[in-house]
């Protein structure tokens, strides 16, 4: 990351530090449930790494723009009922690009949300 862009704090609008957002999103992705955080994360690193094929790429774009979007198939604002959906959808692109996301991938998204992962371990 090159240039950082600062954003308004909760406490004043016009100083908002990324770390703090980052600070959020790692304590949101930590409180999902199955290991989905994480995996979330290793889809983000395998789509970014350059040894992964590129229609496996398409497939977790589409499962990371499922989970941001806000329109899905159940509510986001149903909390846990309206979180699976986005769930289902990391899940089964995390499956289906298979030997794609690599040891690698699953142990920096581990260190990444502060989590013990061990190389190998199937998330």
């Amino acid at each position: 990351m090159t240039d950082v862009v600062a954003l308004p704090s909760p406490g004043n609008p016009d100083e908002i530090s990324e770390s703090d957002l980052i600070r959020k999103l790692k304590k949101f992705l930590k409180w999902l449930p199955f290991g989905v955080g994480t995996q979330l994360v290793a889809l983000y690193l395998a789509m970014q790494d350059p040894l992964t094929p590129w229609a496996l790429k398409v497939i977790i774009a589409g499962a990371l723009a499922y989970f941001i979007l806000p329109f899905d198939i159940i509510p986001d604002w149903l909390g846990p009922l309206g979180m699976s959906d986005d769930a289902a959808a990391i899940y089964a692109a995390y499956k289906a690009c298979g030997d794609a996301i690599k040891d690698e991938h699953k142990l920096k998204a581990g260190q990444w949300l502060g989590l013990n992962v061990l190389p190998g371990a199937s998330s």
